[in-house]
């Protein structure tokens, strides 16, 4: 994922002339399908398993046990600091997220404005970007605010809100699927 991130870096590096604000999609962008199943079924797990002296097992049984009881239509589901509250453990949800996400978003942020431009719903894109949200100037859910997936008509509807022509912005997401916005 580094290789990629520093290719990303130097594409930008070339567009800095034009380019104005940096789009990113959140779910196999800014945080990794994989890298969400390794916080809560393993980093939280751990942290539990350490704070209350019991085997990673019995952790992990107990976690699994405790996002059940408040289940995934509850907001505080999708919330790592919640969890981190709930089961009282001393991190900071920033410790739990790789630092190359954070490392990138400091550098760009300095350079150009960041957006996030997603088609999941706003009542899951709050808690999830809870901990990168300072990093954001604007955030766009398709879904809540244009009642839409994705497609070039959403960026479209950006860039005019914005008031930034289409060709000052580069969307980040995980799929290599270019999308012209006129």
């Amino acid at each position: 994922m580094s290789q990629l991130v520093n290719w990303r870096v130097v594409i930008l590096d070339n567009l800095k002339k034009s380019l104005r604000i940096i789009s990113f999609d959140v779910d196999g962008t800014l945080v990794d399908l994989e890298y969400n199943d390794l916080i809560w079924f393993k980093e939280i797990p751990e942290l539990v398993a350490k704070k209350k002296k019991i085997s990673f097992e019995k952790s992990l049984k107990y976690v699994h046990e405790e996002y059940a009881k408040l289940g995934e239509h509850n907001l505080n589901w999708y919330d790592i600091n919640y969890w981190i509250s709930y089961f009282g453990i001393e991190i900071s949800p920033d410790k739990i997220f790789e630092k190359y996400v954070i490392s990138l978003l400091e550098e760009l942020k300095k350079k150009y404005i960041l957006i996030v431009i997603t088609a999941m719903p706003r009542e899951f894109l709050i808690p999830k970007m809870k901990n990168l949200e300072k990093y954001f100037k604007f955030s766009f859910s398709a879904l809540s605010d244009f009642k839409e997936l994705k497609n070039s008509e959403i960026y479209s509807k950006i860039s005019k809100a914005l008031k930034v022509p289409p060709k000052q912005i580069l969307h980040i997401g995980e799929f290599i699927k270019p999308v012209r916005v006129e």
